[in-house]
């Protein structure tokens, strides 16, 4: 039997390609391509008031560093709380402090927000972006993605709230 040659290299063109395919899905597994890759940022600033308050303003930032999207909430069991607790004012000198112990002051649930879920596509970062009045101290704040399957990544960072006099006021 002879087969042209034309017809050897498309067959082996064919059953190349053939493999590639087969076997990308198991590369891309084994490399992580397939995992969810979420984590959490939380960055604050605080905003002057002429009021005794000052407003903590908390920039909650889920990122996708991975290649597929994520899916948190929604009829899944996902959530993205944020939590801000005070530091007593008489805090005891060499001793650690644990934020578990702290007063929480207010805790939130983001994704209450978005009932239908919330969808991190890939290689995205997102911010959402919550405010809270607080009188001047130092607070922790905390927040804690928990995916559907249970797993969870958190971050959190400690707050100074000055006790600054308004802009608009004269200083004696």
């Amino acid at each position: 039997m002879n087969i042209p040659k034309i017809n050897i290299v498309a067959i082996g063109s064919a059953i190349g390609l053939a493999i590639f395919w087969g076997w990308q899905p198991l590369v891309s597994y084994i490399t992580g391509d397939f995992n969810e890759n979420l984590i959490v940022q939380i960055v604050s600033e605080s905003i002057e008031t002429c009021k005794p308050e000052k407003l903590l303003v908390l920039h909650i930032q889920p990122m996708n560093k991975g290649q597929v999207p994520v899916e948190i909430g929604g009829k899944k069991k996902g959530s993205m709380v944020v939590t801000v607790k005070r530091f007593p004012d008489n805090l005891v000198k060499d001793k650690w402090v644990d934020p578990k112990t702290l007063p929480t002051i207010s805790e939130m649930d983001i994704l209450k927000e978005h009932p239908d879920g919330y969808i991190v596509d890939k290689n995205v970062d997102y911010d959402e972006v919550e405010t809270i009045p607080l009188l001047p101290g130092i607070y922790w704040a905390g927040v804690v993605l928990t995916f559907n399957d249970g797993n969870y990544v958190d971050q959190s960072i400690v707050v100074k709230l000055a006790d600054e006099p308004c802009s608009n006021q004269k200083r004696k």
